[in-house]
């Protein structure tokens, strides 16, 4: 059976707000011993999670994606944090923490992250299971733990955006790549192929 496109949906970011999380993530890599960091070329927000998705229905994907309206808003990162979840009271994982930018839940973030996941869900696409808590990684793997959990960024990083990307993950010796597959907001239909030619394709139309 073939393996299906191991996909997401996300927001990514221009190279002054990748630069800005990249002085954060050196600073987080002076105060630990060791971690696996994600190169600024990695770094995203996370959307929605869809796991892997049959070429087939990429077709249908790329529709329902197509019909999310992406108003021009601001993200605002301002904390640094160890991500919720990974860590529980008197229980500490061996292979270390996963150290993320926070970013404050701004209402148009909110509703297009839900926008996009309802949509999802009435076509049948897998869902997020957990609650939504918009952050950037800076590291995973991350020892030794630190003595806070969280600390406020003296300068909040900040970000316009109007666009979101359906991205496919490839999993490399180096760690995983993304690859962009579809951008809806400022630039609808705009996709990127293999060769890196960005076309323009109509909703549902296919070009893999």
């Amino acid at each position: 059976m073939a393996r299906g496109l191991r996909l997401f949906t996300a927001l990514t970011f221009d190279e002054k707000t990748r630069a800005a999380a990249r002085a954060v993530q050196d600073e987080l890599r002076r105060h630990v011993a060791r971690g696996t960091w994600p190169g600024p070329e990695s770094f995203h927000l996370t959307l929605c999670f869809l796991g892997s998705v049959p070429e087939e229905r990429l077709a249908e994907l790329e529709s329902v994606l197509l019909g999310v309206e992406v108003p021009r808003f601001e993200v605002s990162f301002e904390r640094v944090g160890r991500l919720a979840g990974r860590r529980r009271a008197g229980c500490r994982t061996p292979e270390g923490d996963t150290w993320v930018l926070e970013a404050a839940p701004a209402p148009q973030l909110m509703a297009v992250q839900k926008d996009l996941e309802l949509r999802l869900a009435g076509a049948g696409f897998a869902t997020p299971s957990r609650a939504f808590k918009p952050h950037l990684t800076l590291g995973r793997r991350v020892v030794p733990a630190l003595e806070n959990d969280v600390c406020a960024l003296e300068k909040p990083v900040r970000c316009a955006v109007d666009s979101f990307a359906l991205l496919r993950t490839e999993f490399t010796g180096q760690g995983p790549v993304y690859h962009e597959v579809l951008r809806v907001g400022a630039s609808d239909g705009f996709r990127m192929l293999s060769d890196g030619v960005g076309t323009q394709v109509e909703p549902g139309q296919s070009q893999m």
